[in-house]
């Protein structure tokens, strides 16, 4: 791919082929995130990510392909992200603690939630983006059942509800909370949907935060 003579295109060295794939494809997440799917332009992805629109159509046949790849490839980074954020924690609540704050504290998350927002709704009108809708909602469902789940094997959670209801719940929380960011509603900031969210989750769970606090010998 050929870089456009800007200070983006070089960081020392030349970029690798990925590498400059995944710089196009975060700078068209950032791109949808601010102007939207229908308004979008190739050139706007090729300024945001210093290189040339000929560039873009070498290696992506179509602008479609080029934006569904980017829908898609912003989600597994934030999926390995908090996956891998997971792994070095034990007890169940806490891990539901770092699916949280991965999301709520993170530096771009008024662009994730615009991000997010913007992706459902173009899956809703576009058929070939449901499938990679489903399968990243699906892998992030399955990071918090995870949590959910071993939180009841290890007797710490005794659900109000159905876990997998529970697990849902959550969820549709959670993406009221984004919309309501990415809307730009008052009410609505990282830091109440973190406390929302969590106060909620030990509401379902029947988890005694304070208690768990107090005694860190609690399973």
């Amino acid at each position: 791919m050929t870089a456009a003579s800007s200070p983006t295109s070089r960081v020392g060295r030349d970029l690798s082929v990925e590498e400059r794939r995944l710089q196009v494809l975060r700078a068209a997440a950032r791109c949808l995130a601010k102007d939207g799917y229908e308004a979008v332009r190739l050139r706007d992805i090729a300024t945001a990510a210093g290189v040339t629109t000929g560039a873009l159509q070498h290696y992506w046949v179509s602008r479609e392909e080029l934006l569904e790849q980017a829908f898609e490839q912003v989600s597994i980074d934030l999926l390995d992200r908090w996956a891998a954020a997971t792994q070095s924690v034990d007890h169940p609540w806490e891990q539901i603690v770092v699916l949280v704050d991965q999301l709520a504290t993170a530096p771009d998350v008024r662009q994730h939630c615009s991000l997010w927002t913007e992706y459902a709704a173009t899956a809703g009108r576009r058929a070939f983006l449901r499938q990679g809708f489903r399968t990243i909602y699906d892998a992030w469902r399955e990071l918090l059942t995870r949590a959910v789940h071993q939180g009841v094997v290890d007797g710490c959670f005794k659900p109000t509800l159905a876990t997998d209801d529970i697990v849902t719940i959550l969820l549709t929380h959670m993406d009221g909370c984004e919309l309501a960011i990415a809307a730009d509603i008052d009410a609505m900031t990282p830091v109440e949907l973190r406390r929302l969210t969590l106060d909620l989750a030990a509401y379902l769970l029947r988890f005694d935060v304070m208690q768990a606090q107090n005694n860190p010998t609690l399973p």
